[in-house]
């Protein structure tokens, strides 16, 4: 028999609980946009550190490339870590992607430059961006459906709007990073380094990001099989090889008489009156299940 899952209703959150939910899901959106915008600050000083020297009139290029093919596997990232969530939970997708995100990362920030390791600090530098990109497609949807899944009823829209919210907060203060370190350190320290100052520091949300999410409630959560006496029960009960749905039973409907008679019942008289005979109808009627 397939395996099924549901959502755990908002209402077993606290609001507490959802504070948590909504700083640990868009942590990861949110350094995905700092290392955006710190990579592009520093896409000049990067394309020195990774690229031959004579290579200076094309090192933006080759830089901005890397850094674009880091886009590729986003797509793969995506469905690969969805397809993940749904069947294992969004709590742990959300920590394999923080996980791959920060490796990303921390492979760029010590990856040796061109000039010590030759055309492997290239190689590695791109390696590095597509672990990134695969990790951050998949941190989209998993955190997205995790926000949705934890608020209640009423703040859905503006909880999830938190993961736009956080990727301009993000943008600015990568873009800050990167202004100030322009003015704390000289040309040459802030070619050589002052890049891997600015990643680094993105690095340092990676451990507190793994630890709330570590701690959050799971929202997906495997629905109990039928007990096996039951499905034999039901077996043994019809032998023609149809399947039995169990439907849940509706609520009783209450309409107006003057609805219920294009369900077949009578029509109202112009005196209030039913048109049955003998009888007089109440202004309502029920409709049973």
């Amino acid at each position: 028999m397939s395996d099924s899952s549901t959502a755990r209703a908002p209402a077993e959150f606290t609001p507490r609980e959802g504070r948590r939910a909504v700083v640990a899901a868009v942590t990861g959106n949110a350094l995905e946009f700092y290392d955006f915008i710190t990579y592009a600050f520093f896409a000049i000083q990067i394309g020195h550190t990774f690229f031959p020297p004579e290579l200076t009139s094309h090192g933006l290029l080759a830089s901005l490339i890397t850094f674009g093919l880091g886009f590729v596997p986003r797509p793969v990232g995506a469905f690969v870590l969805g397809r993940f969530a749904d069947r294992h939970g969004r709590k742990p997708s959300m920590l394999l992607s923080m996980v791959l995100m920060g490796t990303g990362m921390f492979i760029l920030v010590v990856t040796p430059g061109y000039a010590r390791i030759g055309i492997a600090a290239p190689i590695i530098a791109l390696c590095a961006r597509m672990i990134q990109g695969f990790a951050l497609g998949g941190e989209v949807g998993s955190a997205t459906a995790y926000m949705l899944e934890s608020a209640s009823l009423g703040k859905r829209a503006l909880t999830v709007s938190w993961q736009a919210a956080s990727q301009n907060i993000a943008a600015t203060v990568g873009t800050l990073v990167g202004l100030g370190l322009s003015f704390a350190l000289s040309a040459a320290a802030f070619d050589i380094y002052g890049w891997r100052i600015a990643l680094a520091c993105g690095i340092l949300i990676v451990p507190f990001a793994l630890w709330i999410r570590s701690s959050l409630p799971e929202t997906l959560h495997r629905a109990e099989a039928p007990d096996e006496e039951e499905v034999e029960q039901a077996e043994d009960g019809d032998h023609d090889g149809r399947v039995h749905v169990r439907l849940p039973r509706v609520r009783r409907v209450r309409v107006r008489e003057q609805h219920a008679s294009s369900l077949g019942g009578a029509a109202p008289r112009a005196d209030g009156q039913s048109s049955h005979a003998g009888r007089s109808n109440p202004p309502y009627s029920w409709i049973e299940p």
